[in-house]
């Protein structure tokens, strides 16, 4: 299945994660913080992960994942691997295929909705602008999601 959108926007939501520092963690976003909201991205990813048939390599606990890099930051990192670990679970599967009770299809139009709402989330909390790019980029690459699933 082309997951070439997914990547976009796991990517977006990977370089706003650059732009955090260990003093934006404990900033409030309403029903949570941007590390809460961070360490929830990882552990669902790994979830759904496993969910698809692939074993996720190991995240590490919460406490390793908040502490900061030699730059202050460095939280994309993790976030990156587990997020290129989910794309490849899915890039193994065909669409159609059945995961529970949706297809797998319909799994990744949920991730994909869950990762630009978290990305706008994030990006308005640093202030920074956000336009998600949703334009399929290969024939055949799952349809944008409808508003039904926002």
């Amino acid at each position: 299945m082309d997951t070439s959108i997914l990547q976009t926007v796991t990517t977006d939501f990977a370089a706003y994660l650059s732009e955090v520092t260990a003093g934006d963690l404990n900033q409030d976003l309403g029903n949570g913080t941007i590390g809460e909201l961070y360490l929830r991205a990882i552990e669902q990813h790994r979830a759904l992960t496993a969910v698809l048939g692939t074993d996720p390599s190991d995240a590490g606990d919460p406490a390793q994942l908040l502490a900061p890099d030699e730059h202050g930051g460095g939280y994309d990192r993790h976030y990156r691997r587990t997020a290129a670990e989910l794309i490849a679970a899915l890039d193994r599967l065909e669409a159609s295929a059945h995961v529970g009770e949706r297809t797998v299809g319909e799994v990744y139009a949920a991730v994909l909705v869950e990762v630009v709402a978290r990305t706008g989330v994030l990006a308005a909390a640093l202030g920074l602008p956000y336009q998600p790019d949703l334009r399929p980029r290969a024939v055949g690459s799952p349809p944008i999601p409808s508003a039904e699933w926002w």
